[in-house]
């Protein structure tokens, strides 16, 4: 496959749903498509999220807090819940942590990641 034909085949199509997720304390907000990945949304915006493993669960440097929505959302996978058992959580935390390379977005969320980046315009 050539990578034009690639790169297409990685687009939504014109009518898949659109989520927003808040990113505090920087205070920016990204669009995720149905389904898509925290980290896959924030790349394809050129928001930096920190991370080191590329995406496979193996670092928790992506890790972040769910602030709302946490009951809509789909349990923690396997591999995605052994990664957080191992993970600390700050004293003062109140929503749970989840792995922005795992958790896939199907609604609106509002979260706590210190770290992410705003694209330079």
């Amino acid at each position: 496959m050539d990578r034009e034909a690639g790169a297409q085949a990685d687009k939504p199509s014109t009518g898949a749903k659109k989520h927003e997720i808040v990113v505090e304390p920087l205070g920016i907000s990204l669009f995720a498509y149905e389904g898509e990945t925290v980290v896959e949304a924030a790349a394809r915006q050129g928001v930096r999220w920190p991370g080191v493993c590329g995406g496979i669960a193996e670092c928790g440097v992506c890790a972040f807090e769910l602030l709302s929505n946490e009951e809509d959302m789909a349990p923690p996978t396997a591999i995605e819940g052994a990664r957080l058992r191992r993970l600390r959580r700050r004293p003062d935390a109140v929503g749970p942590l989840r792995l922005a390379c795992q958790i896939r977005v199907h609604r609106d969320i509002h979260v706590h990641k210190p770290g992410v980046r705003a694209p330079r315009n």
